[in-house]
């Protein structure tokens, strides 16, 4: 223990705490003693502009930063931080309860519900040295328990990072972040327009290497998912014998159960690779948690744009205001894409027709329509580029590019 450290401490008056790192770092922010929505954040950061797409890892595309969001959201919003990762287990361990007692606010990329996935970004709220416990603050309204032991194997040991090509490795052990003190901060207006500046560079990349995979990015994301919607599917499965739609399934349940059972991040990662590859049920795994995060950023878009609107007058303000409406017609398209886009996804999609339907009457109906709707979820896709690239050109002609 670092001299001169309380043996015991615990954050007051956390509030309750959302999924995702942007919600961890809302939550720190509030416990903090300013309340800004995710939205916000999402927008300030790039966060609600992002796309990463790649036929190779269907998935992963969720998880690419082409800049790490917690930096650049801390960054524009004048705090102090500090970010370690593969560092002594015990070393970080005390290296967060010193910083939590010196008035810092501690995320650690967290497994709450070991073995269940998700991992999430946790407030790490108290400590007692004592009785040798420590306080999380996941997705709840209460803060769990648990002892050293426990902490430590659940303190996530391949975590996504966040962080950039380059700048840091896409997965690591004991990822600690910690929100700091306020050091000033830029005018309001200013941040919106860096924030809008970010967003044209972020679209206008067409591509990035994450962990040794190729990923489309921003407008070329959009273009590459409507080709591989348009490719010809080389085989039709609606004439495939039940015997033998059913052993497929077989198969795929079974990597789907391995995702499950993951017992490391590194695990849940092939695992999900694995399900991109398995074949019929590959053409479904998009819609699922990559699309489902979509849609809900490009929501976050709408929402960040309708408020920078009212920051700016004149004819700014109608031009911020138009390009928030195209966002708007952009949520609206991903809604239908998540009805239309083929999928395996009970949790994610709202789907009843899936291709991995218990109904063997709804599985031959989703197969029959399978290349109907991936040539729809196409089309759709198409739509969706276009409403962001006029939505863009208006933002540009604001902020500039």
């Amino acid at each position: 223990m670092s001299a001169g450290r309380p043996r015991r401490f615990r954050l007051e008056k956390v509030p309750p705490k959302e999924w995702g790192y942007l919600a961890g770092l809302r939550t720190a922010l509030e416990a903090g003693g300013e309340n800004l929505s995710e939205a916000f954040l999402a927008g300030i950061s790039g966060d609600c502009f992002r796309f990463f797409f790649s036929t190779e890892a269907l998935h992963e595309g969720a998880f690419v930063c082409s800049e790490n969001p917690l930096r650049v959201a801390c960054s524009r919003l004048g705090y102090d931080y500090s970010y370690t990762y593969d560092q002594p287990a015990g070393e970080s361990l005390e290296r967060a309860k010193d910083a939590l007692a010196a008035g810092g606010i501690p995320l650690v990329g967290f497994w709450s519900n070991k073995p269940d996935p998700p991992t999430d970004w946790d407030l790490l709220t108290g400590y007692d040295d004592e009785k040798d416990l420590l306080t999380v603050r996941s997705c709840s309204e209460e803060d769990n328990s648990y002892t050293r032991e426990e902490f430590l194997d659940r303190w996530v040991e391949e975590c996504v990072t966040l962080e950039a090509p380059g700048d840091g490795p896409g997965y690591a052990s004991r990822v600690l972040f910690v929100l700091q003190g306020q050091n000033g901060r830029q005018d309001l207006r200013e941040i919106y327009l860096e924030s809008l500046r970010r967003a044209s560079r972020m679209l206008h990349t067409e591509w990035i290497e994450y962990s040794g995979v190729r990923f489309h990015s921003g407008f070329a994301a959009y273009e590459a998912l409507a080709d591989s919607l348009s490719e010809e599917i080389p085989a039709d499965y609606s004439a495939y014998s039940p015997r033998k739609i059913d052993k497929l399934l077989k198969l795929y349940r079974s990597k789907l159960k391995a995702y499950h059972e993951a017992d490391s991040e590194q695990e849940l990662q092939k695992a999900l690779q694995e399900l991109s590859r398995v074949e019929l049920f590959k053409y479904g795994e998009w819609n699922c948690f990559p699309l489902g995060l979509l849609a809900r950023s490009r929501k976050a878009a709408f929402d960040f744009l309708s408020k920078a609107a009212k920051q700016f007058g004149g004819q700014d303000n109608f031009v911020i205001s138009d390009a928030a409406a195209h966002y708007y017609v952009a949520c609206d398209l991903l809604g239908k894409l998540r009805w239309v886009h083929p999928s395996n996804s009970e949790c994610w999609s709202p789907r009843e027709v899936r291709l991995d339907s218990d109904d063997p009457q709804l599985r031959a109906k989703a197969l029959k329509n399978l290349a109907s709707e991936r040539k729809k979820a196409s089309e759709l896709v198409a739509e969706i580029l276009a409403q962001e690239q006029r939505a863009l050109e208006l933002l540009e002609s604001v902020a500039g590019a």
